[in-house]
């Protein structure tokens, strides 16, 4: 894991179980050594519990942007089906980035039809 440039904690009460802390930790992009491409690492740790995953791209942005989307597709997905897993005492975690890129993309194409033509 590269350091960290970006962390959350989520607060975790499983119906059985003890409760705790779920980490999600994003490192910084960096050079994969194995070619020419560059990796954004991310962990999501919690009891128990322990996952690192990398995510690639052909710049740092890529690979950033795609490590974001991991977290969100990861961590939605699990609060999703996990009740007891909130952020600031809400269930939404406010990791959802893939549905907050398809409202700004809408809005953005909504927004441009709206334009007036230029003569």
């Amino acid at each position: 894991m590269t350091p960290v440039v970006a962390r959350r904690s989520l607060d975790y009460r499983p119906q059985r179980g003890e409760a705790g802390k779920i980490v999600v930790e994003i490192g910084r992009p960096a050079r994969d050594p194995k070619g020419p491409d560059w990796y954004c690492p991310y962990r999501i740790a919690g009891p128990g519990h322990e996952r690192t995953f990398a995510a690639f791209g052909v710049d740092p942005m890529q690979a950033l942007i795609l490590s974001l989307a991991g977290v969100s597709s990861e961590v939605t997905l699990w609060g999703e089906k996990e009740p007891g897993l909130t952020w600031l005492g809400q269930r939404d975690l406010g990791l959802a980035v893939h549905r907050m890129l398809v409202g700004v993309r809408g809005r953005a194409r909504r927004g441009a039809k709206r334009r007036p033509k230029r003569t």
